[in-house]
């Protein structure tokens, strides 16, 4: 749980979107986790029936995010999410805290892989909308909190 610890150390705070999305989970009766000392975060564990770790991004400007590499890296190499313990994933939040697109971890390396998801200069992926919608098999959206946690494996 240590690297857990230290992932959740690492990540910023997030502005209100995603505080909203958040409380819109808790209002579901998904438990959330916060790192420690921070109140909202990017990154937490929402457990309802089963522990997922979702990293939040809320959109730029609308249809757009920015995640950077070094934080999916982290959680990538980390023992929990390596050993296939706990499942992992994205809410890209766009506009409003119940909308947006849920990526699966697993999803990842291949919307990479078919370039819908790609790497910037300033080592951030970036992430479209009108490129995930090419692919809603990898790129699952969600119109309501409660589609979202079926999407995302917390039910």
């Amino acid at each position: 749980m240590n690297g857990m610890h230290d992932l959740m150390k690492a990540v910023s705070s997030e502005p209100t979107l995603v505080a909203k999305f958040i409380e819109s989970l808790q209002q579901e009766n998904v438990e959330v986790k916060y790192p420690p000392n921070r109140p909202i975060a990017k990154w937490f564990v929402g457990q309802k029936k089963n522990e997922v770790l979702i990293l939040a991004h809320k959109s730029t400007r609308i249809g757009w995010w920015g995640v950077k590499k070094q934080i999916i890296d982290r959680i990538i190499n980390d023992e929990r999410i390596k050993n296939d313990e706990i499942l992992w994933g994205m809410a890209l939040i766009d506009g409003d805290c119940r909308r947006g697109f849920w990526i699966p971890g697993k999803n990842f390396p291949e919307l990479i892989k078919l370039r819908i998801v790609t790497l910037g200069r300033t080592e951030q992926y970036n992430f479209n909308k009108s490129a995930l919608e090419q692919r809603r098999d990898l790129a699952l959206e969600f119109m309501t909190v409660r589609r979202f946690i079926q999407l995302s494996g917390l039910e």
